[in-house]
């Protein structure tokens, strides 16, 4: 994934030793049969015929601003950054603020103009290209993701739905 090509799995090496399956975190070597070494990139994921992982270029999130860069303080629509979902880097667009909550009372206001550090907002983002994702209550490793500008990381947060179908960009 994102490719939606089917591969068959012909091997599963640890530590250069063949084994018949892998527990999640483990370090492994697959071996796909069918697939070029050009086929495969960072933040592709193996999975299932029958329950394929989501690629897509649009997603809402919960995130907590947690460090916004001096000379841009204002978190609002057209922000670009970098997120990180799981191994995947890719270039994300704010493309609406659906909500904000106020983290003394609780109070929920919906699409707020911008946000600012220390700020729980709800967001609508997209990507260039497609990424693989789920909602973090599906599959919480896929589910998270982090926004880094500039080196330094601006936010932390969890994908709620994942959208479908592409954007004219």
């Amino acid at each position: 994934m994102p490719t939606k090509n089917t591969y068959e799995v012909q091997s599963i090496l640890i530590n250069d030793l063949p084994v018949r399956s892998a527990k999640p975190g483990e370090n492994v070597k697959v071996k796909l049969g069918g697939a070029a070494v050009e086929d495969v990139q960072k933040g592709y994921v193996l999975c299932s015929v029958g329950e394929p992982c989501h690629a897509a270029t649009r997603f809402d999130c919960q995130l907590a601003l947690v460090d916004l860069l001096e000379h841009r303080p204002i978190f609002s629509p057209g922000y670009t950054c970098v997120a990180h979902l799981h191994t995947a880097e890719e270039e994300v667009t704010v493309m609406d603020l659906l909500s904000i909550e106020d983290r003394k009372s609780g109070e929920v206001k919906k699409k707020p103009r911008f946000a600012r550090q220390g700020n729980v907002i709800t967001c609508r983002m997209r990507t260039k290209r497609e990424v693989c994702c789920e909602a973090f209550k599906e599959m919480a490793q896929l589910g998270r993701l982090t926004l880094r500008d500039e080196g330094k990381t601006i936010a932390i947060g969890k994908i709620l739905t994942v959208l479908p179908g592409k954007v004219a960009k």
